[in-house]
């Protein structure tokens, strides 16, 4: 599994890959993350699947600090599914000032 933290490198892998399969997530991953990256594995000859923590989403900052952050056994349950890349970006990548 290849973990990409930067939009650029994210860009050319998509731009080279035929037959992506993509899931998006917020992280805490779960049973249901977990059946759709089998159900893309399945269909699609590489899967990427993302972890950002959209603090803009929450409502209330209470909620974002509550929020599982559980990145390092995220990494452990993706390399089990045998994901092909993990896009990991900060704040900024997505956010730029």
């Amino acid at each position: 599994m290849k973990i990409i933290l930067n939009k650029h490198k994210l860009l050319k892998i998509i731009e080279k890959e035929k037959n992506l399969g993509f899931v998006p997530t917020m992280g805490s991953l779960h049973k249901g993350h977990w059946s759709l990256i089998k159900k893309s594995n399945s269909l699609c000859q590489k899967t990427i699947v993302s972890i950002f923590v959209n603090k803009p989403q929450f409502n209330q900052k209470s909620d974002f600090k509550k929020y599982p952050k559980q990145k390092n056994s995220d990494i452990i349950k993706l390399k089990k599914l045998k994901i092909n890349y993990l896009y990991s970006p900060n704040s900024r990548e997505i956010y730029p000032l």
